[in-house]
Parts: C-alpha cells; structure tokens; sequence
C-alpha cells in the first residue's frame, strides 16, 4: 500500500484516483501525481485547490452543465446565464 509523500498516510492508490477522478474530472489525479507524486485523497484535494483557486468557492453547490443548458437555453441563450461554463461546453450539453 503506498504512502502520501507529503503527510505520510497509507492509502489505495485505485480508491483515491477515483475519488479525485469523479470529483475534479478524468485524469486528475493523474495529472497531479506527475507533478508531486503519489498523494492521498486530502492532500491531492489541497493541491487541486491551490493550483484552482479558494476551496469555498469550488465546493459550492455548482450546477450540472446538462442543467445550466437548460436554464441557459430557455433564457434565449443569455450571455449572464451560463453558470461559469462556455457556451461551446452548454450547446454540447444540449446535443
């Protein structure tokens, strides 16, 4: 079993890259272990943090892109109703 590199908890290397994978997006913690190494979920999520900004406003209650295209299009394809995604991302969502 593999232990952080920058706590020192034994982890499941499958579990975490899951976990970190299903929160932030396919090859995240992948792309975060290249650069430091193997970390476990809390410290992977503390790095993901500081490379993206303040940990709040990332654990806010942020909207699907499925949803966001729905309000998005019944708004007439508002400019100020696309929820932080781009409007390529919410025309695909649509599709």
């Amino acid at each position: 079993m593999p232990k952080c590199i920058m706590c020192g908890k034994n982890f499941s290397k499958s579990r975490v890259e899951d976990y970190i994978d299903s929160k932030f997006g396919f090859s995240e913690y992948e792309r975060i272990e290249s650069s430091v190494g193997e970390v476990c979920d809390s410290c992977a999520m503390g790095i993901y943090y500081a490379e993206n900004g303040d940990d709040d406003e990332l654990n806010s209650d942020k909207i699907s892109v499925y949803e966001a295209a729905e309000i998005w299009a019944s708004s007439g394809k508002d400019e100020d109703q696309t929820f932080g995604y781009t409007t390529e991302e919410l025309e695909e969502a649509l599709n």
